[in-house]
């Protein structure tokens, strides 16, 4: 008959037995090759493969924390988080809804709506931060304040189209860009007019 210090040592001994993983479970429980893989799917692909089998699930969630990670975002782009939170929140700076998924974590791309009014303290805090102002392919290298001047004239809207905006609503699209360790950093303004009537001809 057994003993119960037998039941202990067999419990213990099983415990120490390293876990035998599948290739697939392998692969999954990588974080860096979890992540390659998953920047070539589409969102609707990852959520479809999270329901095939638990250890997809967990993949799936495990990469969607980081893919949604805010905190992560913002210290891609700037110095200081609460400096741009702050900001953020005064001029109620809002971002494409699809942006949270996959333009932000897989590109060094980082997409801004601002209203016109705005634009000013905007680019004046990029390029406190180090942004520049890119060339534009049509009118040349311009500064901020030609920029919003021309944000001010009477124009035709673009034609563009974001999530949850009306199209013809985009009075213009404006790249700054930061070098670090060698890596560009580009911050995407959609200037827009929130407000309707004559505030779109002003």
């Amino acid at each position: 008959m057994a003993s119960a210090s037998d039941d202990t040592s067999e419990n213990a001994a099983a415990s120490e037995q390293p876990v035998s993983l599948t290739p697939a479970q392998t692969v999954l429980y990588d974080v860096y090759l979890l992540d390659t893989i998953f920047s070539f799917l589409s969102s609707p692909d990852i959520v479809s493969l999270g329901r095939t089998c638990r250890t997809a699930l967990t993949a799936k969630r495990s990469y969607l924390r980081r893919a949604e990670d805010d905190n992560r975002r913002i210290s891609l782009f700037f110095p200081s988080r609460p400096a741009f939170r702050k900001l953020r929140g005064k001029l109620g700076l809002t971002t494409p809804r699809t942006q949270s998924f996959d333009d932000a974590y897989r590109s060094n791309t980082y997409r801004l709506i601002v209203n016109r009014a705005h634009l000013h303290e905007l680019g004046t805090f990029l390029e406190s931060v180090g942004y520049t102002l890119r060339r534009d392919s049509r009118l040349g290298q311009l500064n901020l304040d030609q920029v919003v001047r021309r944000m001010r004239m009477p124009m035709n809207m673009a034609e563009g189209r974001l999530d949850g905006v009306p199209p013809r609503a985009i009075f213009g699209e404006w790249f700054y860009d930061r070098i670090v360790n060698d890596e560009t950093f580009t911050v995407v303004l959609d200037v827009m007019s929130l407000s309707r009537g004559i505030d779109l001809l002003l």
